[in-house]
C-alpha cells in the first residue's frame, strides 16, 4: 500500500550548456507527487492508518515551500555569482550541472530519503511535473 502527497509550486531555472529556448531563465509551474509505503505490514494499530498525514505531509511540504519562488542555476553559470553577491538575494540554487528537471527530480529524492529516514514509511518514487506534458519518475535506486 502506498500514499502519496501532491504539492505545485513555482520556480525557475535557466539551462546554462544547453542551446536553444532553455538557456533563458523561465519558470514553470512544477507539480511534485511524492510516494510513501508503510514499512511493516499490516497497518498498524486499531487506527488502521499509516500515519497521521499532517505528520507526514509536514517535512516535505516544508522543503517544497523552499523552492517556491526560487532560481535555481548551474554553479558554473556567471548568473548564479553574480545574483548570489546581491545582499538582498533571492531564493537561489545551485546544482552542479544545468538544473535540468532530471537533476531537479534526483536532489528531490535525496531529500526525501534524508526526511523520511527515522519513520516506518519508504519513499518507493517522486513524480516531478515540469509542464503538463513533461514529467520525470524517479525512485531511490535512481540516485
Amino acid at each position: 500500500m502506498q500514499i502519496s502527497f501532491k504539492y505545485r509550486f513555482e520556480t525557475a531555472h535557466r539551462l546554462f550548456l544547453t542551446e536553444g529556448p532553455c538557456y533563458t531563465p523561465h519558470g514553470h509551474t512544477w507539480y511534485v507527487e511524492i510516494y510513501l509505503r508503510l514499512k511493516s505490514a499490516p497497518l498498524p494499530g486499531p487506527q488502521n492508518m499509516f500515519m497521521d498525514f499532517k505528520s507526514l505531509k509536514k517535512p516535505w511540504k516544508s522543503y517544497i515551500e523552499s523552492l517556491d519562488h526560487a532560481l535555481l542555476l548551474n554553479s558554473k553559470d556567471p548568473l548564479y555569482e553574480f545574483l548570489k553577491k546581491d545582499p538582498k538575494a533571492m531564493n537561489i540554487w545551485g546544482f552542479d550541472g544545468d538544473p535540468t528537471t532530471e537533476a531537479i527530480a534526483s536532489r528531490m529524492m535525496i531529500k526525501a530519503l534524508e526526511l523520511y529516514i527515522d519513520l516506518d514509511v519508504e519513499v518507493s518514487e517522486i513524480i516531478l511535473e515540469e509542464t503538463p506534458r513533461n514529467k520525470v519518475i524517479i525512485t531511490p535506486k535512481d540516485v
